[in-house]
């Protein structure tokens, strides 16, 4: 969250009417629009699913039972990939029939989207790792992911982009730690074999139970 305010703060002082030919407070307003929309749909996206199975990963874990937890992150993948496809639409008709009022244009859409989904990924990801009590790796993932959207975002605004440039900047973020955490999660389960002695339409059902309560 810190990062956050500091980022805000950072673009602020670097975006000038020179540069961008069109005010700061454009800039600032509609990359600040359009970032939190996508964030709110990437919140409903997740359908809770995070939080739901995190309770079966982190006792499947505790068990050493790795197969096990494969079978949970497919059914968690599943069910955010069809929550961020089915609000990814919907954030595309919203922006398009009320364009007059985003003005959100094609491309600064699909970097929303891809911060949508980046987003969604990022937070699952972020869920096993904790489940695994492996969490050595998630400040250097945050760091270095931070690091490289505040340079990458300091240089696009610098370049006269504008709002497109900000949430470039600002979807690097969660699409870095989803790369960095992905491959974390294959280091976690080099070591797993064996079966799983659960079948995805069970996961499928108690993570659905479990998400729609949290």
């Amino acid at each position: 969250m810190c990062s956050g305010y500091v980022f805000w703060f950072v673009i602020s002082k670097i975006t000038t009417a020179e540069i961008s030919k069109i005010t700061t407070t454009e800039i600032i307003g509609n990359s600040a629009a359009v970032i939190s929309l996508a964030t709110i749909f990437a919140t409903i996206a997740t359908i809770g699913v995070p939080t739901g199975v995190q309770r079966f990963l982190g006792k499947n874990f505790s068990e050493e039972k790795l197969e096990n937890v494969k079978v949970y992150l497919k059914v968690s993948l599943f069910l955010t990939t069809i929550g961020t496809l089915a609000c990814s639409f919907l954030f595309f008709v919203m922006t398009y029939l009320m364009h007059d009022i985003f003005r959100i244009d094609f491309s600064l859409l699909i970097i929303a989207i891809t911060l949508l989904a980046s987003t969604v990924t990022s937070t699952l990801f972020r869920s096993l790792i904790i489940s695994s009590l492996n969490t050595k790796t998630l400040p250097v993932v945050m760091i270095i992911s931070t690091t490289i959207r505040f340079v990458l975002a300091i240089i696009l605004v610098s370049t006269g982009i504008g709002s497109l440039g900000v949430v470039i900047g600002f979807t690097i973020l969660p699409v870095l730690a989803s790369i960095l955490l992905a491959v974390n999660i294959i280091m976690i389960f080099k070591p797993s074999r064996g079966k799983a002695d659960i079948d995805f339409m069970q996961s499928l059902k108690e993570t659905l139970i479990s998400s729609t309560a949290s």
